[in-house]
């Protein structure tokens, strides 16, 4: 975040090091906020959900901004937001209220020996 253009997770340039097989483990989507906040655009927000939700990542979508649109210029078209920065999911459409985290990865005792141990 915060979120200022459409994003394609699905090409292999912005997922990792594809050579490696690396992938991204969780996504945190937001809109940008403070007095000088560029647009978010709510589809844009859409799209990543849809795609996290295609490669299985967790998505969180922490706020929607200042000033979130549902496409260029166009105002929302749900009401107004009170919070300023757009961080109240009661306030967005059902769709947008994703808060999803990454499982935490369990590990093994003798590497958590090691990572303490230094």
């Amino acid at each position: 975040e915060p979120l200022l253009r459409l994003i394609e997770i699905r090409r292999p340039a912005t997922m990792g090091a594809p050579k490696t097989g690396e992938r991204l483990d969780w996504v945190i989507v937001g809109g940008e906020s403070g007095p000088k906040a560029r647009r978010c655009r709510v589809d844009w927000v859409e799209g990543l959900i849809r795609q996290c939700r295609e490669a299985s990542v967790p998505c969180f979508v922490k706020q929607l901004g200042a000033d979130p649109r549902t496409s260029i210029d166009q105002v929302p078209d749900f009401a107004p937001l009170v919070s300023h920065r757009g961080s109240d999911p009661d306030e967005w459409p059902p769709e947008l209220r994703v808060r999803e985290y990454p499982a935490e990865k369990a590990v093994t005792p003798s590497k958590a020996s090691a990572t303490l141990a230094g």
